[in-house]
């Protein structure tokens, strides 16, 4: 349905049950002063969702699709994936009324993920221009917790380094403490300033025997990596890649931080 006007400004909220669909391009506003809570299910189909102070998706509650959500300033509470609520941007098909695919949501104002909160992403690969296709949320400042749950789709099989910008922000608290992997893959999430992007093949960081002697760990290690970050030779001539701590960004100076950390007994920065 759209364009669809509800509430009647007051302080005392609404809460929606059931099932809510946009139609193509269809809009609902809710005019109360207080965050709403959305229903079982909402489906967008490009349309959008405002509510100046808020809304919020309860455990049990799915917002799909894609479209424009509006929440108001960056300091009001914004859009709020509460615990076991998920947000799913998906495509619309109407010949066949499914739900799949790539989908993006814009988020005009905060989005926040609570512990328990789900974001269902999938990817898709790349087109014929190797322009990555993949499932995305736009927002303003984002506080992140909860799970981003990778899936592939339409055949992709992924490559090492293949990497895809998940979310874009203006800035970020937080980090997405549980991730769950497509089978098969390794996954990994680089939180940039103002994007999160995801890529493949993410195994931690390498053997401490970068020059793979058989001797670790020994100094050798870090002479060659050294001189191979710098452009120079290997010792042994099998020395393995510079990008140390596997993040997709070589050369960088943490994959140096990274190798003198783990050789000193510490943890893969």
């Amino acid at each position: 349905f759209g364009p669809v006007t509800m509430g009647d400004g007051t302080s005392t909220g609404v809460t929606l049950n059931g099932v809510i669909h946009l139609g193509t391009n269809g809009s609902l506003t809710l005019n109360d002063t207080f965050s709403a809570n959305l229903g079982t299910l909402t489906d967008m189909n490009g349309g959008s969702i405002t509510n100046t102070t808020g809304l919020n998706l309860p455990s049990g509650r799915i917002l799909r699709g894609h479209g424009a959500i509006n929440v108001g300033p960056p300091t009001n509470t914004g859009l709020q994936v509460n615990s076991g609520g998920t947000i799913d941007p998906d495509a619309y098909f109407s010949d066949t009324d499914t739900y799949h695919g790539i989908g993006r949501f814009s988020v005009d104002g905060r989005y926040a993920q609570a512990v328990g909160g789900n974001y269902l992403c999938e990817i898709a690969g790349f087109d014929n221009e190797f322009q990555p296709l993949n499932d995305r949320i736009d927002a303003g400042p984002v506080t992140l917790a909860g799970t981003l749950n990778v899936s592939l789709i339409d055949g992709y099989v992924p490559q090492q380094c293949h990497e895809f910008t998940i979310l874009t922000y203006t800035s970020r608290t937080g980090t997405w403490t549980n991730i769950i992997q497509p089978p098969g893959a390794n996954v990994g999430v680089r939180y940039e300033a103002t994007r999160a992007v995801l890529f493949f093949n993410s195994v931690g960081c390498d053997d401490i025997d970068y020059n793979n002697d058989g001797l670790f760990p020994d100094t050798a290690d870090i002479d060659d990596f050294l001189s191979v970050f710098s452009g120079g030779s290997c010792s042994t001539g099998t020395c393995s890649d510079i990008d140390f701590n596997n993040d997709c960004l070589f050369p960088d100076t943490t994959d140096i931080d990274s190798l003198l950390t783990v050789f000193s007994g510490g943890p893969c920065l």
